[in-house]
């Protein structure tokens, strides 16, 4: 009996430390020091990668896409290089004719699960879902999906990406540049382009910063590009080595949930969010006094029997190597016991 009866009680102690374990791990924001909101400049080959600077894309190379004699002759085709160690994609060429555009109903892509894929639901972003699942070459020029291959080739062209990569505001981003490709195969059958899409991460980093995008069409100069488009989501920070994202607090005003009154003492509990930490401010008078932590609950000790105390709180994040705040809460007053 006080063997079986010992086995429960390790049990239960086992059962309350796995749901310990559990709440931390799910609770606690997974802050690192790669969260930013923006893509500085940085080499890659031989191609100097403009910071980003609001837009969606940015001209590399003078516009000017580096293809081969033998990119540019070839029979139509479409190619997905192997996934890389980490399971990423590392990019896509093709010659694109009419003869691999899709013809039916575009299939599902969902089974795809490619690096980095967090997904995450803001108000702010259109569609509200931060992450797609971008093609490197659009199922509109070559209609990769479910239907047409394997799940496991599928995935040599999909990475994860943020609406505003895919799309950008309207049909920027990504989709810019396959509708004019799309747009001048579609114009006539011996049109053709010399196409290639390159995910660029940065060591080991699941997520992309983006994709260079380099377009030639053979025939004319009708299509010409050589661009990078940016892996960012305005209005959130993305911490690439994982894909795990946090909205910006800059502008929003934070909440005092509750005050708890003691003798001489009172008890603040902010509003808990996926920040890196809160500052909390309170005075009976004169300055304020503040204390920054990274809990959204602050003990006030040594307060005066009788006094008004006034009390405000706000969050900050760690963002591109500085702390932003959010907007000071409404002041709170209590009466100290």
């Amino acid at each position: 009996m006080s063997g079986s009866r010992g086995s429960r009680v390790s049990k239960i102690r086992y059962g309350m430390l796995l749901a310990l374990l559990i709440f931390v791990m799910t609770a606690a924001p997974a802050f690192a020091s790669d969260y930013r909101t923006t893509i500085d400049g940085f080499t890659y080959g031989n191609y100097e990668i403009p910071a980003y600077d609001g837009k969606p894309s940015a001209e590399v190379n003078q516009n000017l896409p580096a293809f081969s004699a033998e990119d540019l002759y070839a029979a139509p085709y479409a190619s997905y290089g192997d996934l890389d160690q980490l399971g990423r994609s590392t990019g896509a060429w093709a010659l694109l004719d009419q003869s691999l555009m899709p013809t039916g109903k575009r299939g599902d892509i969902w089974a795809v699960y490619p690096t980095g894929w967090i997904q995450q639901v803001y108000d702010i972003v259109p569609g509200s879902y931060l992450y797609n699942r971008c093609h490197l070459i659009g199922w509109q020029l070559t209609g990769t999906d479910m239907n047409t291959m394997p799940v496991e080739e599928l995935a040599k062209n999909l990475i994860t990406g943020t609406r505003y990569l895919n799309v950008g505001t309207g049909r920027t981003g990504m989709l810019e540049y396959e509708d004019q490709v799309a747009w001048y195969l579609r114009e006539d059958a011996d049109n053709q382009v010399a196409y290639r899409v390159t995910p660029v991460f940065g060591d080991q980093n699941l997520l992309a910063y983006g994709v260079l995008m380099e377009g030639q069409s053979v025939s004319s100069s009708d299509v010409e590009f050589c661009v990078f488009c940016y892996n960012v989501q305005p209005g959130i920070a993305i911490d690439y080595e994982t894909g795990d994202s946090v909205p910006l607090v800059s502008q929003t005003r934070w909440k005092i949930k509750k005050l708890s009154r003691g003798k001489g003492r009172v008890k603040v509990t902010a509003k808990a969010g996926r920040v890196s930490g809160y500052q909390f401010a309170w005075r009976t008078g004169g300055k304020w006094k503040t204390r920054t932590g990274p809990r959204n609950i602050r003990l006030v000790k040594g307060l005066k029997s009788g006094k008004t105390c006034q009390f405000k709180v706000r969050s900050f994040q760690e963002i591109d190597g500085a702390r932003q705040y959010s907007r000071w809460s409404p002041v709170r007053k209590v009466r100290v016991r």
